[in-house]
């Protein structure tokens, strides 16, 4: 519970900051000039995450024209079968290093332009800070649980400690109870969410292909990388 509200108050902190910044009428005239270039848009389900995504992209750096940015990622490739065009352009408007610079991997970083206000970077490192405070004591306590012990959502990962730690994680911070034996919990939203997401599914089927077909598993390493038959501990 303390590890989804710090990372809640977290991403709160961010949204605020970034629209403390640019100000009411900024981002009502970003709303509107994105309803006029996609139609429909702010009536769609994942307006509010494009919306703050918008935001964000506007103080990423000098210059930036989120609406721009915007049109073109709906220009780029057709609309017409998106069952929510607001989700699908949050996910073409894509995310830049500083994006991806958050205290956990589906958390959006500080925009460049806010770290440029000292209250506002001072006070935002500390909200991260506090998420990865959290973040590690979930791990901590994850490791040190006996096998035995594991929720069912690890029972079939309980090979890898590293892994099921990051789940761990993944699940608090997104209050997934255990009674959940989904790994993932809740369909991610966010471009973010949704890569964090596809690399823990990847490590997961890593490791049950590991438990389940070891053999087949190394024929296709020594396929991929034939220099892996002279590996002695392989």
């Amino acid at each position: 519970v303390q590890l989804a509200t710090a990372a809640a108050r977290y991403q709160d902190a961010v949204d605020a900051a970034t629209a403390n910044v640019l100000g009411a009428e900024y981002l009502a005239q970003m709303e509107a000039a994105a309803e006029r270039a996609v139609p429909g848009i702010t009536d769609a389900p994942a307006w509010e995450a494009c919306k703050a995504r918008m935001a964000r992209l506007a103080l990423s750096a000098d210059g930036v024209d989120p609406v721009a940015e915007l049109a073109a990622a709906a220009a780029s490739r057709e609309l017409d079968t998106a069952g929510d065009i607001a989700a699908v352009l949050h996910w073409r408007l894509g995310a830049d290093a500083g994006e991806r610079s958050g205290p956990l991997p589906w958390l959006p970083g500080v925009p460049a332009l806010l770290t440029r206000d000292p209250h506002w970077r001072s006070y935002l490192g500390l909200r991260a800070a506090r998420v990865q405070k959290m973040a590690q004591a979930v791990r901590d306590e994850s490791v040190a649980l006996d096998e035995a012990d594991l929720p069912g959502w690890a029972r079939t990962i309980a090979e890898d400690r590293a892994l099921v730690a990051d789940m761990a994680v993944w699940r608090f911070a997104r209050h997934v109870p255990d009674t959940d034996d989904a790994p993932l919990g809740p369909r991610p939203v966010t471009l973010l969410e949704h890569d964090a997401a596809r690399r823990l599914r990847q490590r997961m089927d890593l490791v049950r292909a590991v438990d389940q077909h070891p053999a087949a598993l190394l024929r296709q390493l020594r396929d991929a990388e034939p220099r892996i038959q002279e590996d002695p501990w392989m």
